[in-house]
């Protein structure tokens, strides 16, 4: 298992410090055993200018955040890029700036997934079999999973595994499909024979056809998630129909939140179709 870990926060000038405020309070909140260095990306922000709030983030020693200024050029995975390309460390979590972690040991939940998986891996809080800017639908016969992905909220990867895929991501429909194309970043790990996996607060972590049942993301209650963000909060507030669609944008017709009794069946199918054909 790595020796020294980053993780960092992407703090962006243009967002207002609510969002800093709530991640240090949950970071701080909810403890870790594991050692790491905490670092703020400071995306945007003028010269001079200081994010509040740095001083309660602290290392496991005790050490204050370590500050990383860039410009507002890109998209985040290039404000991600850019970080991890300063940092000594040999693995790297990125949170965006909504994320809040909601369970103790959350650290020790993605380590404990790669101890299992290898170092060839990318490890998320949530995952998806949703294409980002794509009109298709989809339905249980039809269920994509090549485009199985880890979402990029909150995830963790080595860093020259991660520096490995860099690229020049100017809009942000290039950082989609870097997220959850055919050519995104997971694929280009699975393809290599890397595994894909999300951790949930219970502790456990799922490969992708466990991803729907693991209720981490636009399922049900969403009562096994470990961070949350902007989009799991959408969910979480929203009436019935719209949990529905989106459940189903996300996971297809038949694994959506209204396909729970069919879930078992497809991903047994899926299974032995895979690896007993």
């Amino acid at each position: 298992m790595p020796k020294t870990i980053a993780v960092f926060y992407l703090n962006r000038y243009v967002n207002p410090g609510i969002h800093l405020k709530n991640f240090i309070k949950s970071i701080c909140q909810n403890r870790s055993d594991s050692d790491y260095v905490p670092y703020v990306i400071n995306k945007g922000f003028p010269n001079g200018a200081l994010g509040e709030y740095f001083s309660d983030w602290k290392s496991t020693e005790g050490s204050p955040a370590r500050n990383i200024y860039i410009s507002d050029e890109g998209v985040d995975l290039s404000a991600y890029f850019k970080a991890s390309a300063v940092c000594d460390e040999n693995y790297c979590l990125f949170f965006n700036s909504y994320s809040e972690i909601i369970s103790n040991n959350w650290l020790d939940y993605y380590i404990n997934a790669f101890e299992k998986l290898g170092n060839d891996a990318i490890v998320g809080a949530t995952g998806s079999y949703e294409i980002y800017g794509s009109p298709r639908k989809f339905t249980g016969a039809q269920l994509p999973w090549n485009h199985a992905h880890v979402r990029t909220n909150a995830f963790m990867v080595p860093t020259d595994l991660f520096l490995s895929m860099r690229k020049d991501l100017p809009s942000k429909q290039e950082a989609f499909a870097f997220e959850s194309g055919d050519e995104s970043m997971s694929q280009q790990i699975a393809r290599s024979g890397g595994r894909l996996a999300i951790v949930g607060r219970n502790g456990c972590f799922y490969e992708p056809q466990d991803w729907p049942r693991s209720r981490t993301f636009r399922y049900a209650e969403q009562e096994n998630l470990l961070v949350s963000d902007n989009r799991t909060r959408e969910y979480q507030i929203s009436k019935f129909k719209t949990r529905q669609r989106l459940s189903q944008q996300t996971w297809g017709s038949d694994l959506g939140f209204a396909g729970e009794y069919k879930m078992t069946t497809n991903i047994k199918n899926w299974m032995i179709r895979k690896f007993l054909t």
